[in-house]
């Protein structure tokens, strides 16, 4: 677990902030439009829906002590982070609702334990590690000051 705060999340009409998925809960693949049968395709199930679920692929900058890195939050920790589902977010964005940016706002500047998965990936013939949060805890200070007051205890013999 990685204590860190949220700097930035990229929210510009050019970020995607979620990709649309199969609506069947095991599956959460990403479908595409048939624009022929007004229907969404997911391509593991082999199936058509009639509707689909936004799921979270939010990209923001966070920071601990030491260093800020770039990471991607996917949907269960986007929901923690943003404090409401994808399917909110993709309608208050698709209806331009001006209070969407203060919801970033509120997301921004906020300590979590981060569990984090890093991983190597070439980019334009570059190495580069890439992070994917895999869960996001808002700090409980009560308990973190409990601990650290049970590991000074211990110094002080």
């Amino acid at each position: 677990m990685t204590k860190a705060t949220i700097m930035l999340i990229k929210h510009d009409e050019n970020t995607p902030l979620f990709y649309l998925s199969c609506p069947i809960e095991e599956c959460k693949k990403k479908v595409v439009l048939d624009e022929q049968l007004n229907t969404w395709h997911c391509a593991k199930c082999l199936k058509n829906y009639t509707t689909c679920n936004a799921r979270y692929i939010l990209s923001m900058r966070i920071a601990d002590n030491t260093v800020s890195e770039w990471a991607t939050a996917f949907n269960d920790s986007g929901v923690t982070i943003m404090g409401m589902d994808a399917n909110t977010l993709k309608q208050r964005r698709e209806s331009q609702d001006p209070t969407l940016e203060f919801q970033f706002a509120l997301a921004t500047f906020v300590r979590y334990n981060f569990k984090i998965k890093a991983h190597e990936e070439m980019y334009q013939d570059e190495q580069r590690i890439k992070l994917t949060i895999q869960s996001a805890h808002p700090i409980d200070y009560v308990e973190e000051s409990r601990l650290l007051i049970q590991k000074i205890s211990q110094f002080s013999m």
